[in-house]
């Protein structure tokens, strides 16, 4: 048998060193902490978002009451404000709202209805 020369030299690399090298300086660098701050991005989002609920907490709060949905009443319990009642003296009448009604003695309510 005659003795052969290894195989190495004829056949080409199945793998590249460089592309492997590079690769890896990609990775070595991937790892590396930055120089430059990373983006704000996250944190001006969930600010924002809590600027919102802030604001949409204030506006809750500050919203007027939504009207009442019983009959207005008088605050003189013996002071009938009903539609048909009449009215008896001249004074001025108080209900439950602060509103005031004041009406000529004999006129009836017959016309009055809370509108809402």
């Amino acid at each position: 048998m005659s003795e052969r020369e290894p195989l190495e030299g004829r056949l080409t690399p199945v793998y590249d060193e460089l592309r492997i090298a590079a690769m890896w300086q990609r990775i070595v660098e991937a790892r590396a902490p930055r120089s430059r701050p990373r983006p704000l991005g996250r944190w001006v989002l969930a600010g924002g978002i809590a600027a919102l609920g802030a604001l949409g907490t204030l506006v809750v709060l500050a919203w007027p009451e939504v009207g009442r949905v019983a009959p207005l009443t008088s605050v003189d319990p013996a002071v009938r404000v009903s539609p048909g009642a009449i009215w008896t003296s001249d004074r001025p009448v108080i209900l439950d709202d602060d509103s005031t009604i004041r009406a000529r003695a004999g006129w009836p309510l017959a016309g009055a209805r809370q509108r809402g």
